[in-house]
């Protein structure tokens, strides 16, 4: 079974990618749910609190560099579209550890 299966619940994901990658226990308690390792237990937590698939964490304001992105990606005469522009600065969006 892969993590990657669509068809398994978020748990059932979490454990199968604990199981393969890490050596981290995932037993539960059968009263409070929780993981008897608390490497685990973390572990579940911050799967569960990491941005959906699909998205990305972005900064509130543009960095420099994402907005000259936006610039170049609509600097035709054309009529303005949102998309191309938009995916243009998420690529140009500074990565973690990386000053905006």
């Amino acid at each position: 079974m892969s993590q990657n299966d669509r068809g398994m619940s978020e748990r059932a994901r979490f454990e199968a990618w604990a199981r393969n990658n890490t050596a981290m226990p995932c037993i539960q308690c059968r009263i409070t749910g929780e993981y008897y390792s608390t490497t685990t237990q973390l572990a579940w937590q911050a799967w569960q609190a990491r941005c959906p698939e699909g998205y990305s964490v972005v900064p509130k304001e543009p960095a420099e560099q994402m907005l000259d992105s936006w610039f170049e990606a609509n600097r035709d005469d054309l009529p303005c579209q949102f998309v191309t522009p938009y995916k243009a600065m998420l690529a140009a969006a500074p990565q973690p550890g990386e000053e905006g």
